[in-house]
Formats: C-alpha cells, structure tokens, sequence
C-alpha cells in the first residue's frame, strides 16, 4: 500500500508541476505580445533569442539619472528630537558627544541620526526625580517607549550606552544607580515577572489571563 500512495503522490505532484508550468508560459506569451506591439516606450525592446527580451535603455535617461543623484548633495533632515523643556532628562555629557559626533563625521545623515536616536531614552521613557536622588538613595523607572511599564531587560538595553559617559556626568551616574536600585526592588517583589510598574498597588490587565500569582505592581 505504501508503494500505491507513493505512487498517487507523484502523479499529484507532477499535474500540479504540469499547471504551473503551464501558467507560466501562458504568462511569458502574453507578455512578449503586449512588449513587442509597445512602441509608444522611450525604452526599445530587441529580441535576444526566442526566450528573453533585453531592455535598451537610450543614453540620455542614463545621464540624466547620473547628474541628478550627483547634484543633490545637500538635504534638509526634520528635526524629530523632543525640544529642550520637553524632555525627561538632559546630560551634559550626552550633548557634549552629540555636538563632537557632528563635527567629525562628514556623512550629516549619519550624524543626524545619531542626533536623534542616542539621547532618546533620556528624552522620552525615564522617570527619575534629581531633588529625591541628593537626599536619599537615587530611584529610577524606565519604560520601554510605548507601554507605563519597565522591564529588566529592555531598562538595561536602554541605558547600556551611556555607562562609558557616567565619569563625565554625575547626574547622569545617579540615574543610571537609580535604575539598577529599582531593579533590585522589582526582583526582590517578583524574581519571575518580566516587567512592573511604578505604582506598586496597580494590577495587571492580564490578570485574569495569567496561572501564576499575579501580584500588585507587576506587569507581566
């Protein structure tokens, strides 16, 4: 029996090999009709054998094209960084390399997106208080972005590339302090949740969705 079904199954295989090859050339034969009754195209199509049609593209379009990806050298970059007095903290020492990065790279896309992208954790996700952090030990909540919760590993990710500019800046290394303090906390709360929250009374919307015990101020 199982020689019969193997035999069944390639005889399926090869009808379905036989339709596709079939569309297939349905395809290229309506193609060649429709390219060689064009003639209205800047672009000529000559015949290369019976199979295949080359595309001769005039040398005017190919100049044209040339001079002007040449040409335009300067482009004008959105500024999409939050403004000075929006922003959730502000380092000396992250504006200092901001300003260094764009003097000494001479591609300004490269240093536009640098602009843009490296303080960005630092404009928009951290909440950390600096009047609390000069009278007691420094507290920092981290979120990812998008969702009011902070997880172990995205809140490491995030602050990982300004541990070499903490000598430089000492709010800067209070923050980063306040971040592993809160991660402390959150392990002693959970060591098996993956992210919480800043209110350590707020329950979870998936709760009610999760089998193990969902405590309040976790997340997930």
């Amino acid at each position: 029996m199982s020689q019969i079904s193997q035999l069944c199954r390639r005889k399926r295989y090869s009808c379905l090999i036989g339709i596709f090859v079939g569309i297939i050339s349905i395809i290229t034969c309506i193609r060649l009709f429709f390219q060689r009754d064009s003639s209205s195209s800047s672009i000529d199509y000559h015949l290369h054998n019976k199979h295949t049609i080359i595309p001769i593209i005039p040398l005017a379009i190919i100049r044209n094209i040339t001079q002007t990806t040449m040409t335009t050298t300067t482009i004008d970059f959105p500024q999409v960084r939050r403004p000075a007095n929006k922003r959730q903290f502000t380092s000396p020492a992250v504006e200092s390399l901001i300003e260094e990065i764009q003097k000494n790279i001479k591609n300004k896309e490269l240093a536009w997106l640098f602009e843009n992208c490296f303080p960005n954790t630092l404009d928009t996700t951290v909440d950390s208080d600096e009047k609390a952090a000069s009278e007691k030990k420094p507290d920092t909540y981290v979120i990812t972005g998008d969702i009011d919760a902070m997880w172990l590993r995205d809140s490491s990710a995030q602050i990982s590339p300004y541990l070499p500019l903490m000598r430089q800046d000492k709010k800067l290394r209070q923050l980063i302090e306040g971040v592993l303090l809160r991660q402390c906390i959150f392990i002693q709360r959970d060591p098996y949740a993956n992210a919480h929250y800043k209110d350590t009374n707020r329950i979870s919307e998936w709760k009610h969705m999760d089998k193990t015990d969902m405590r309040p101020g976790v997340h997930e």
